[in-house]
């Protein structure tokens, strides 16, 4: 079985792939980034300059058609849903993001949205937690993960490129690992610390049910 995480972003979307045994054990995992700091881009950071592109439009474009071929032949995927107190260019980060989810739902992905408290939570178990927590939690994981020694570590809360994206996706793609195993019975809630189940229970206004008690999305 192959599951990606991902964390799509404007300036820098962070992916990561997981194969996945009979019993849903960790084989091998891959990863993709995007940077316009060409001394961090490597095999799998693919680096671009704004300028080279006439509109964001075509941006936008070229990283769909990227992450889709990443994507290619999973059965399950997860990305970071909105943060709704977000600032910015919420409108063309709202349009960047749902072209690209809406390319992987026709294309007839099984897709889970989690909101980034959650995400923050499970990998932290705060879900305010900064991409510094973020990247220490990373470091002290012992599960088969990215290497991404030669990337810049973070030294500020709002994280370093490519690595935090990274490390996110990771997160992502382990939250949606335990999901699946939660669904097809490999391990119980009971298996779970505290903040995992919380994080399975939690309903807000917006979103009043569990997910556990929520389908994927699906065409």
């Amino acid at each position: 079985m192959k599951i990606c995480g991902l964390d799509l972003s404007m300036n820098g979307s962070g992916l990561v792939s997981f194969e996945l045994d009979n019993n849903l054990d960790i084989i091998s995992t891959d990863y993709l980034g995007f940077i316009q700091v060409k001394k961090h881009c490597s095999k799998q950071i693919i680096h671009y300059r704004k300028k080279d592109f006439d509109h964001r439009y075509h941006i936008s474009a070229m990283m769909t058609e990227k992450i889709t071929e990443f994507v290619k032949g999973s059965d399950y995927l997860a990305i970071e849903d909105y943060a709704f107190g977000a600032k910015g260019n919420t409108f063309d980060i709202g349009e960047f993001i749902g072209q690209i989810k809406m390319s992987l739902f026709k294309a007839g992905y099984k897709v889970r949205l989690y909101d980034p408290n959650s995400i923050k939570k499970f990998a932290t178990g705060k879900g305010n937690s900064d991409k510094i927590s973020m990247y220490l939690a990373f470091k002290k994981d012992t599960e088969i993960k990215p290497d991404l020694s030669s990337y810049p570590v973070p030294s500020k809360g709002s994280g370093a490129a490519p690595t935090s994206d990274i490390v996110d996706a990771y997160y992502i793609a382990r939250l949606l690992r335990v999901e699946i195993l939660l669904r097809k019975g490999l391990i119980s809630a009971s298996q779970l610390s505290e903040e995992e189940i919380s994080i399975f229970n939690r309903t807000t206004k917006s979103r009043p049910v569990n997910l556990l008690d929520t389908e994927f999305l699906k065409k």
